[in-house]
């Protein structure tokens, strides 16, 4: 880090979560203590930043634009969009590029699916399992089906972790072969598949009042400047809870809870359990053979 990207901590003593008394400073503690597995879960990915400058008592805004208003040191990716002029997006790479994204005020940090390398290209699919309250056994039972699904038929390597809100998301990283005008209708074609499995517990009717308290296989984020939440990321909500990367078996333990993680407990679950996540980008595959098997199926229901 050289002298420019020096970063003074403004007001460390801004109280962002007031219940608990995390201010942040706190927050900075947190997500340098955790840096080293966050880091590669945002690296040359297009970032959009939840920002809560009075705290999470009051309503925060998301920032996409960086514009002029950050320093030249931050990275940024020149992102198109329809029928409207491009902006620039930070890509965070560096632990001083992260420390100047939370002294900003950001709590949770929502990186694209796909890297500046090809922005329309993903390498990760994935599923958001979101219950209706209380349902957070139908989201493990989700998840655990999602897995034996995508691994046993689609030979496809599943990670699973609790949002920090209320429910799982399960992420499949791939090759960034594929687009994702092909990618989205194969996640899709994923969760109808599970739908007819259980169709009284799960569904992929976007429409709430189509679902009939099911749970909704969300597939939606598998599209071009789409976002999920970070693995270790804070939510903005009482407790400070993070997204919480899991092992498999832990799905098992019925105390588990979407929240179960916080800023307080996540540095010292990484120190004794380890990252659940390490080997992530060493299991992406190729999504070519899953998408002919898919193909080939969908024909002969057709047939």
């Amino acid at each position: 880090m050289n002298a420019s990207q020096k970063v003074i901590i403004t007001h460390p003593e801004k109280m962002l979560f007031p219940e608990q008394g995390f201010t942040k400073q706190d927050l900075i503690k947190y997500y340098e203590a955790v840096s080293g597995h966050l880091l590669p879960f945002l690296k040359n990915r297009p970032l959009m930043l939840h920002r809560f400058p009075q705290g999470i008592k009051k309503q925060g805004f998301y920032q996409k634009d960086i514009g002029a208003s950050f320093p030249d040191w931050i990275g940024r990716v020149s992102v198109a969009r329809e029928k409207q002029e491009p902006i620039d997006q930070a890509v965070i790479n560096t632990k001083a590029g992260l420390r100047f994204v939370i002294n900003q005020n950001t709590i949770v940090l929502h990186p694209w699916l796909s890297t500046v390398k090809d922005l329309h290209k993903p390498d990760k699919i994935i599923f958001d399992l979101d219950p209706a309250e209380g349902g957070f056994k139908t989201a493990v039972k989700g998840a655990l089906l999602l897995r034996e699904l995508l691994e046993k038929k689609y030979g496809l390597t599943c990670f699973v972790m609790t949002t920090g809100s209320s429910g799982l998301h399960v992420t499949i990283p791939v090759k960034p072969n594929h687009d994702f005008d092909m990618v989205r209708p194969f996640a899709l074609a994923i969760g109808n598949e599970l739908a007819a499995m259980y169709p009284a517990e799960f569904t992929t009717e976007q429409r709430i009042e189509d679902r009939k308290s099911r749970l909704f296989v969300d597939y939606m984020r598998n599209s071009y400047a789409q976002t999920a939440v970070a693995p270790y990321s804070v939510r903005a909500l009482p407790g400070a809870p993070v997204a919480a990367p899991l092992f498999w078996e832990e799905l098992l333990d019925k105390n588990l809870k979407a929240q179960m993680y916080t800023i307080e407990t996540m540095p010292e679950r990484l120190k004794k359990a380890g990252n659940p996540w390490q080997d992530f980008r060493k299991q992406a595959k190729s999504l070519t053979r899953a998408l002919q098997k898919q193909k080939a199926e969908l024909q002969k229901r057709q047939v």
